[in-house]
């Protein structure tokens, strides 16, 4: 009888176990697994120097933000990736409103960051300008909306997002011309054929990423007699971005790996070289840089990020 008692409590003890929430086990090699949408595997070899100095070795998974967002919904604490490295889009969202990120994450990064992404890079709009065009050197995409028509090769509408938050920040204390108004006639304006040209027979403006423009520099100064890159609206605040943000996963196995990699990415010459790669500007700068275009870049503010909805730009 009391054999079988002391059975009763083991078996109730292993299955009250068996009902437990997950945990994630770390992995014994030493390594921090990467999901990101902004590099290939091949660049793995950016972090020759994090592996040689902390031991630590990165492997980089490339996917997309929404398969990214779905693989982690789908694996939950099973999942193999520790953090993300990725462009403001729709899918990194979405892992954030999940709340699939970790929000108790302490890290020496100099610059403010919401709970759970930290802002590594950032890719300003530009407006391309042709050769003789007189637009005016004060921009702001308001003076767009009601006489200028204007281009874009941007094409998903998520491309926008951080530009029209910003925006709607300041839109809110205007109340003759509301924010609803002006994202009408800023998308009524957004367009892809050259309906209006100035005296060099090129169309006058061309909205773009400032990393696009990079990629595409040779068929853009054909297609535009180009005269430079105008940062937008650098006058009152700085520019419209897309950030680059890195976070660390809610499960993930490598957790402190994960905070060390976190800290590398901030060191000044480690944060120009991978936004060297990603054709992005850096957050850290204390010297002159020795990638040229960042010594000439947009302004930039210790806020960055998400604080471009709470203050007017």
């Amino acid at each position: 009888m009391l054999l079988n008692h002391w059975s009763f409590l083991l078996f109730l003890l292993f299955a009250l176990h068996s009902c437990s929430p997950g945990v994630a086990r770390p992995t014994k090699k030493q390594r921090i697994v990467l999901a990101t949408d902004c590099l290939t595997k091949e660049d793995e070899r950016l972090f020759k120097s994090f592996k040689k100095y902390h031991h630590i070795e990165v492997q980089i998974v490339e996917l997309s933000a929404d398969s990214i967002f779905s693989l982690l919904k789908k694996e939950g604490v099973n999942t193999e990736i520790d953090a993300v490295l990725l462009r403001y889009s729709k899918g990194s969202e979405d892992i954030q409103s999940n709340h699939l990120l970790n929000q108790k994450v302490l890290s020496s990064a100099p610059i403010a960051q919401s709970l759970d992404y930290f802002t590594v890079g950032q890719d300003p709009y530009v407006i391309l300008k042709s050769v003789r065009d007189s637009l005016n050197q004060r921009i702001d995409l308001s003076d767009f909306v009601r006489d200028v028509s204007w281009t874009t090769d941007l094409n998903p509408s998520t491309d926008f997002n951080p530009l029209l938050s910003g925006v709607k920040a300041r839109m809110k204390a205007k109340k003759k011309y509301s924010y609803y108004n002006w994202e009408r006639d800023f998308l009524t304006h957004k367009t892809t054929s050259e309906t209006r040209i100035d005296s060099t027979g090129k169309a006058p403006y061309l909205l773009t990423l400032f990393s696009h423009t990079q990629k595409q520099k040779e068929r853009l100064e054909k297609k535009y007699n180009c005269e430079g890159l105008i940062f937008i609206n650098q006058q009152n605040g700085g520019s419209y971005y897309q950030p680059v943000r890195f976070g660390i996963i809610r499960h993930a196995r490598n957790f402190t790996n994960a905070t060390v990699f976190l800290d590398y990415l901030f060191n000044v010459p480690f944060n120009r070289r991978l936004n060297n790669r990603l054709g992005t500007y850096p957050v850290v700068s204390r010297n002159k840089s020795p990638y040229p275009y960042q010594n000439e870049g947009p302004n930039m503010y210790p806020w960055m990020d998400r604080a471009m909805r709470k203050y007017p730009i």
